[in-house]
């Protein structure tokens, strides 16, 4: 006999340990219940000290409060003291490479908001969301009125089903190309970075057993161990969860999604608990489902009509998300809204069009700078009414053959790196800067 003292959660010991008589009667279980906020305040104050000794960083105690209520509000997928202390340690490491000697209430609160993905000013995002969204043509302005309406309800968990996702929106048919620049804009404006984005592709989930690549494999499986589709969201609930071609997936890959939007959370076949009640979800589907799909295969017609209204497709869309669609669904976008030509700002250009020829050129170090009047001759290509795929098609014919002429000149000719691309007269010129 040996003496074994093992510690896990109430979930995983349910699901590993409880079933199993024998090895179950071989424990003696002793509950330990989550630390409240005052015990894990002292928790963090030995912490602190510990840590002033071994780096010589101090952190002030209303900064400590400021880290357990912080905790208390915003990262509800973790327990008591287990949180606060891995914050703790967030905090003074920042502190630490910053050359910063006393951590204030302040200073904490900003690296937290950072870590978590949490805007300083809820009223500040709301306020500038619209703008963000209508000026890169992803909404029309009432579109985009309704969805900062419901954010600012459920941001502030102002909203009856809290455990529910802080916004649903069905992009279907044209709509969903939008998806990835809306989750960026979204991400931006509501987390305060672009990059806080999950993309999952549910057209390759068309196998029954391809949810476990969306929620992991069983214990005892080869593919144990292994990071799933969700996992992203669990370190990063905080995100814009972007569910592609969700149509496409199996039923019961679909189920499973669907269950979670509901409930708040999945649990993974690990065991642990992956929330979506701090997340964004984009729902895309290139097609509206036919009301009559058997739901329990992956055999079906798809039918897209483009003058389906919104509160058409929404009896259909039960197919796709159950009965419950209606409560489920905040948003649903079924096409590409008209850019008026005052949206057409530089920020609509710089995100749905120049960016992608930045980044490409930038992997080629040549940096290039977009003259005003080369942005204003983009906006009125067409009347202003030109898609950003035409605007790039432009660029591509009318502006990189006099750009690579001069990026890549003739053997013996210096190449220079750095070009402005300007309109001059009924031209454009391509120069280089030295």
């Amino acid at each position: 006999d040996f003496v074994c003292i093992a510690a896990t959660t109430d979930d995983e010991y349910r699901l590993y340990i409880e079933h199993d008589e024998a090895l179950a009667r071989r424990f003696d279980t002793i509950k330990v219940h989550e630390l409240s906020e005052g015990e894990t305040l002292t928790v963090l104050e030995r912490r602190r000290n510990e840590s002033h000794f071994n780096r010589g960083v101090s952190v002030a105690d209303d900064a400590l409060r400021c880290i357990v209520e912080f905790c208390t509000r915003n990262v509800r997928n973790r327990r008591f003291p287990d949180k606060a202390i891995d914050l703790l340690d967030h905090v003074i490491a920042t502190a630490t490479r910053d050359g910063v000697q006393a951590v204030s209430a302040e200073f904490a609160l900003s690296v937290a908001s950072e870590v978590h993905g949490v805007t300083t000013s809820i009223h500040e995002s709301l306020a500038a969301l619209p703008d963000a969204l209508c000026s890169r043509g992803l909404m029309s302005e009432a579109d985009a009125l309704i969805l900062t309406d419901r954010l600012a309800v459920t941001t502030r968990g102002l909203d009856i089903a809290d455990r529910r996702p802080n916004a649903v929106i069905v992009l279907a048919g044209p709509a969903a190309s939008m998806a990835e620049p809306m989750g960026e804009a979204l991400a931006e404006c509501m987390y305060g970075a672009p990059t806080r984005v999950v993309s999952i592709d549910f057209a390759t989930l068309v196998e029954e057993h391809s949810v476990t690549r969306l929620i992991g494999a069983p214990l005892g499986y080869k593919d144990t161990g292994m990071r799933h589709a969700l996992d992203p969201v669990g370190e990063t609930p905080r995100t814009v969860i972007i569910a592609k071609d969700f149509d496409l997936a199996h039923a019961v890959v679909q189920q499973t999604f669907r269950s979670g939007l509901d409930a708040g959370h999945i649990t993974d076949l690990r065991g642990r608990r992956i929330y979506f009640s701090d997340a964004i979800v984009l729902i895309t589907t290139r097609a509206i489902a036919d009301a009559d799909r058997e739901r329990n295969t992956t055999e079906y017609t798809m039918t897209w009509q483009p003058e389906t209204t919104a509160a058409e497709a929404l009896p259909m869309l039960t197919t796709l998300l159950g009965d419950d669609a209606a409560t489920l669904i905040d948003l649903i976008l079924h096409d590409r809204p008209a850019i008026r030509d005052s949206h057409r700002s530089d920020d609509w250009l710089q995100m749905n069009v120049l960016r992608a020829f930045d980044e490409r050129l930038e992997a080629r170090k040549i940096t290039i700078i977009w003259d005003p009047s080369l942005l204003q001759w983009l906006r009125d290509v067409e009347g202003g009414a030109a898609p950003a795929s035409s605007l790039a098609r432009r660029i591509e014919r009318d502006i990189m053959p006099l750009l690579a002429a001069q990026a890549y000149p003739p053997p013996g000719t210096a190449p220079q790196r750095t070009f402005v691309v300007q309109r001059v007269n009924d031209g454009i010129a391509v120069t280089g800067l030295e």
